[in-house]
């Protein structure tokens, strides 16, 4: 779009002509947004898995040392009160092995939301290239319509 210069209105300068850029718009604005959400969410999700997984971890070390407590008590325990220590130890040792399957259930979950992350991050990532390409495209059209502009002005003022 072609305007006359500011300064030719007032009728002191000879006619010269300005090129007003258009303000650079990415027309996947939209589609880079949405992309940078769920990014953010899978990085959220992540976060809240190792916490989990953290937790559970915790789980298992207190559930080992329950056991390993239950068996010193059972060994300083009389013959009466063996049979019930027996069934004692049981129950923890029951209780650890849940724990250690969940333990590993969740390393899965946290392998699999490690995966939509890696997924996220990469769409992430394409559609910022894409962005940035176009960015550098318009940037080269100004400089160039710039620089043809100013040579046209330069010509001018030689003849």
């Amino acid at each position: 779009m072609r305007e006359l210069h500011p300064s030719c209105l007032n009728g002191r300068r000879s006619p010269t002509t300005t090129t007003v850029m258009r303000p650079f718009r990415f027309r996947l604005e939209t589609v880079r947004r949405l992309r940078d959400h769920a990014e953010q969410r899978a990085r959220d999700d992540l976060a809240r898995e190792l916490s989990a997984q953290a937790a559970l971890a915790d789980d298992v070390r207190r559930s080992r040392d329950a056991v390993s407590t239950a068996r010193t008590g059972a060994r300083v325990a009389d013959v009466r009160s063996r049979a019930s220590w027996e069934a004692f130890i049981e129950r923890r040792d029951r209780e650890q092995r849940l724990a250690e399957t969940e333990l590993v259930r969740q390393g899965a979950r946290v392998d699999e939301t490690r995966v939509v992350l890696g997924q996220a991050s990469r769409e992430h990532r394409a559609i910022s290239r894409l962005e940035d390409k176009h960015r550098e495209r318009y940037v080269d059209e100004q400089r160039r319509v710039e620089e043809a502009e100013l040579s046209d002005i330069a010509g001018r003022a030689y003849h």
